[in-house]
């Protein structure tokens, strides 16, 4: 029988969740994201929360600006910060505040509750007059002084500054003087739909994509109806077509729009799998013909498939063409797109929850979606150029759609099977891709010119003079271990048409770099210069470069892993080499904190988001100084720094708002007041000065608050290093239980990861990730967190730790790192008679995790159960082969060529070796799972039965991969919390 009910259990999380979010300052909550400097107008775009007419901050994001044109001196009068806090914080602090205002203030958000249209609208006649709230903005895109942006399944299109009204979606109102904001309304009837690319950018931090997908990264938004085809599956000969194609017209969705084209007054997006394209009054015309073929009913244009996106973080499938890239006399536009076909990849079928099927009858119970496993066919792509004229209403737009007849990248490069990455090249008259191998061990970046891409009419004419595509490769490498995708490029403007000039990383020399890269086309091989080196990585970011002063700027941990800072070097530097003094590469961001940032190189400015394990997010302006000696590398103009948030005036540190209503400090540790014990009578050896459990009465009553003024703080979490028996250092996070008494040893969480390109030890702010480590400090847990070999930015050989052996080698470090935390009594503090007890409890460890983190719980306990008393796994992988292509077969090879590593990483072959006793295995699993499919748990349970093992299994039907539902999240917290409660 449990010690403590579900229901104690459910009303301390409740509590702690309430006061979690009550707690925080506003800025420590709220999303703020996608910024775009103006330069021009000295102006800075971003979203954010919009806020209910009471204040709160909702889930909807909405788009800010804010005018940085004149910055104030220092504001010494503003309230001094608590002594002990960061001097850097300290000086920020009187740094002048800039204004935010809503770029379209004349719309109001209703909170969550059911708000009365009465009271969303200043008056009777905006509600009459069609106006309506804006839900959320998906994505935006800022193009001269156009802007673009999304909301729901609506686009919208208008100028900047001059939008005072948003038309509906149902109404087919016509773009007047006095709304030059116009919603691209979906036809009356079934017609021709708009495509949008957008010209693909010279390094990838411009891109913006998918608005309405599911899943999304930053500006990066996920769209699951990609797929790839080859040349020999699409017999279409009407490569030149005008406006009169036949209707593909579905659903008045649209996807992924961009601006572009020769004026960028055109808006290309993704419609039932084609590419549209709409003018600003919203007449659309289709591109391609995807939908239309009968013979392959998984064909589409412009979009990226199920693995391109998981795997690869390619949401795109199209762009538009640079607008210099068409002649004034002959205004062609161009978008550049994939053509992708799945027709060979398997089906894999998603079981859909069913409580709605009364109401619902029409709805199905599955879901069939194309999913390539390990060892089994991927999507295919075909590089194509659709090109047209000018959209006009009432008359026909001739439609050109042109591929590499004499010979695609296949062809040609028949080791390629994946094109993770392409655009246009800035002059407009080429096109570059990435290509990279099965096995992802052999990459090339390569060059075609626009005009081997050709019509197939064309191509049938010129068959008399056979000849083979022209690629020219940029960068070519291969690797013994595999080949990272990252986003670390930029292709510059060239002088001249016959060279190619770009940055680009590689880890050739075991870390992440930039290499600059020349190469002209009468050359054999291309001039590199590497720009970085040493043994720390630059990050997977996109760079910001300065073509006029020859500069790139880059983040990296250079100069710790634990933090990601930006820095700057020339690219083609001019120095002496007897010059010692003047750095190569230069820090633009602070240490002790980590940063991401946004850049216009031409404004000279940057927006610095920076955080620390202690410090909430705070969100600077940055203005860069430029020196006379053009050797010397831009500093930053401390006297020019204004805040996008307030600094708070508290003695803070995060934990305090989190557990706390007071402004204390929490870097003092309290005495005890309560921990758990187990009680299943196993006999396990307990310290002699474990606590007992002693806040029953705290727990029956759900008065917890009580004890807050009494103890007057909580424990802050430390991060702590360790050389492992190999020699390598490893990270890790303790945060120690809330109510921690020197010379007690507490029962702990091993929270793990574990996989790759993931760093869960850094110091940075993550709300979400912090909640979850003092949720357990609450209820009187410690909490270890380890990034152990194979983890990300620490270099590809210790990334590769796990080549060819996941599942069998990270448990390892793991158990180290516990090890070291409890004999080195890392955190302890001394009794009053000086005696020093580790803060963990060797024989009290549960471990737990999500997705990879699922995974190594369940090896974990399999493994080493004399280390592990209790698991609870979170949709895991249990068996490689039922995981997608990508992923699987880079870390571990195809399951052909590696049958051994794919055995010893199953789960399965396990099963035996899970404990005999019960309340040491809990499983949950999302049954819509479209990443780790539920089939997963259903065949680990199978084994677990046959086999007699005790384990519990939870079920949530509404979820996919992450628990997306705020309820459904609040009952996994409760649920972990009574078995770790009850039986740690």
């Amino acid at each position: 029988m449990s010690k403590y009910n579900w229901d104690q259990i459910r009303t301390q999380v409740k509590a702690f969740r309430a006061r979690a979010h009550a707690s925080y300052p506003l800025h420590a909550l709220a999303t703020v994201k996608d910024f775009h400097i103006d330069g021009n107008q000295r102006k800075i775009y971003f979203l954010s929360n919009n806020q209910a007419i009471d204040g709160t901050l909702t889930r909807h994001l909405t788009l800010y600006q804010v005018d940085y044109h004149d910055i104030a001196p220092s504001l010494d009068e503003h309230e001094p910060l608590a002594s002990q806090e960061h001097p850097y914080i300290q000086a920020l602090s009187k740094r002048p505040i800039l204004e935010w205002s809503p770029v379209f203030s004349q719309y109001l958000v209703p909170s969550e509750s059911n708000v009365p249209v009465d009271a969303v609208f200043p008056s009777p006649s905006d509600a009459s007059s069609g106006l309506y709230p804006i839900e959320s903005i998906a994505h935006y895109q800022v193009m001269d002084d156009q802007i673009l942006f999304c909301s729901g399944n609506a686009v919208y299109l208008g100028t900047l500054g001059q939008i005072p009204i948003l038309l509906q979606q149902q109404q087919q109102q016509q773009p007047t003087n006095s709304s030059p904001a116009t919603l691209i309304p979906p036809p009356p009837t079934p017609v021709m739909q708009q495509g949008s690319p957008s010209e693909s950018p010279p390094s990838p931090n411009m891109n913006v994509v998918d608005s309405s997908s599911p899943k999304h990264q930053a500006t990066y938004t996920r769209q699951q109806n990609g797929s790839n085809n080859n040349n020999n599956n699409n017999n279409n000969n009407n490569n030149t077509t005008s406006s009169t194609l036949g209707n593909t017209f579905q659903s008045p969705v649209r996807n992924d729009a961009k601006l572009g084209g020769v004026n960028n007054n055109l808006i290309a997006f993704i419609r039932n799998r084609d590419i549209w394209v709409a003018t600003t009054e919203g007449y659309e015309v289709q591109l391609t013909t995807s939908s239309l073929q009968m013979d392959d009913p998984t064909l589409s244009s412009g979009t990226s498939e199920h693995v391109m996106q998981e795997e690869f973080q390619r949401y795109t499938g199209y762009y538009w063409a640079p607008a210099s890239a068409s002649s004034s006399t002959d205004p062609i536009n161009r978008i550049l797109y994939l053509e992708t076909s799945e027709k060979d990849v398997d089906v894999v079928v998603i079981v859909k929850p069913r409580y709605g099927a009364a109401i619902h009858p029409e709805r199905n119970a599955a879901e069939p979606v194309r999913y390539p496993r390990a060892g089994t066919p991927n999507a295919v792509s075909d590089l194509q150029i659709v090109e047209f004229g000018s959209v006009i209403p009432g008359t026909t737009t001739r439609i050109v759609r042109k591929r590499l007849w004499h010979g695609s990248i296949k062809d040609v490069f028949p080791w390629c099977e994946y094109i993770v990455r392409f655009g246009w090249l800035p002059d407009g008259q080429s096109v570059w891709v990435q290509i990279l191998s099965r096995d992802q061990k052999r990459m090339a970046v390569l060059r075609v010119a626009c005009d081997q891409f050709i019509t197939e009419s064309d191509y049938r004419q010129q068959q008399q003079q056979p000849h083979t595509t022209q690629f020219e490769i940029l960068w070519e490498e291969t690797s013994s271990i595999w080949i990272n995708v990252a986003d670390a490029f930029y292709f510059l403007k060239s002088s001249t048409p016959e060279c190619v000039e770009f940055i680009w990383h590689s880890e050739q020399s075991g870390f992440r770099h930039l290499y600059y890269i020349s190469k002209r086309s009468s050359a054999a091989a291309s001039s590199i210069t590497q720009l970085t080196s040493g043994d720390w990585c630059v990050t997977d970011h996109p760079i910001y470069v300065d073509e006029q002063r020859h500069l790139v700027y880059f983040m990296a941990r250079k100069d710790t892993p634990l933090e990601s800072h930006l820095y700057v070097t020339h690219y083609r530097r001019q120095h002496h080499h007897h010059d010692h003094q003047q750095p190569l590469i230069s820090r633009l961001t602070r240490l002790g904190f980590s940063h991401s940032v946004a850049m216009d190189t031409s404004a000279g400015v940057f927006i610095d988001c920076f955080s620390s394990l202690h410090h909430t997010q705070s969100i600077i302006l940055q203005h860069l100084e430029y020196h006379d000696n053009n050797n010397k590398l831009p500093t930053v103009a401390e006297d020019l720094t204004a805040l996008v948030f307030a600094i708070p005036h508290t003695k803070e540190d995060v934990a305090c708002w989190m557990m706390e209503d007071t402004e204390h400090t929490i870097r003092s540790s309290p005495r005890v007041l309560a921990t758990p014990t187990p009680s299943d009578g196993s006999g396990r050896r307990h310290s002699s000065n474990s606590g007992s459990f002693e806040y029953w009465h705290a727990l029956k009553s759900g008065s917890f608050g009580m004890y807050d003024a009494e103890t007057q703080s909580v424990p802050a979490g430390e991060i702590f290093s360790f050389i492992n028996a190999d020699g390598v250092r490893l990270y890790g996070y303790l945060y120690k239980p809330r109510y921690y008494e020197p010379g007690t040893s507490y029962p702990t969480i091993l929270y793990i990861y574990g996989g790759p390109k993931t760093q869960m030890v850094t110091n940075d702010f993550r709300l979400a990730r912090l909640q979850r480590y003092l949720m357990s400090v609450h209820f009187g847990f410690a909490v270890v967190v380890i990034d152990g070999r194979g983890s990300s930015d620490r270099g590809l050989a210790f990334e590769s730790h796990i080549h060819r052996r996941l599942g069998s080698v990270e448990i390892d470090d793991q158990i180290q790192g516990l090890y070291h935390v409890h004999d080195a009594k890392v955190g302890a503090e001394a009794t009053l008679d000086g005696n020093i007890v580790s803060v963990i409890d060797l024989d009290r460890v549960g471990i737990t995790g999500w997705s990879y983190g699922g995974y190594l719980s369940l090896m974990g306990l399999a493994q080493r159960p004399d280390v592990f008393k209790m698991a609870i796994a979170g949709a895991p992988v249990t068996q490689w082969e039922l995981y997608d292509s990508a992923y699987t077969e880079r870390y571990l090879g195809l399951p052909e060529t590696n049958r051994a590593g794919y055995k010893a990483g199953s789960v399965l072959n396990w099963v035996d070796q899970f404990p005999d006793s019960e309340h040491r295995l809990l499983i949950a699993h999302g049954l819509i799972d479209e990443n780790v499919h539920f089939v997963n748990t259903e065949v680990l349970v199978s084994k677990l039965v046959k086999h007699n093992k005790p384990h519990y299994l939870q079920v949530y039907p509404t979820e996919k991969h992450g628990l997306r539902h705020a309820s459904v999240n609040e009952h996994f917290e409760t649920l972990s919390f009574f078995w770790f409660v009850n039986y740690l």
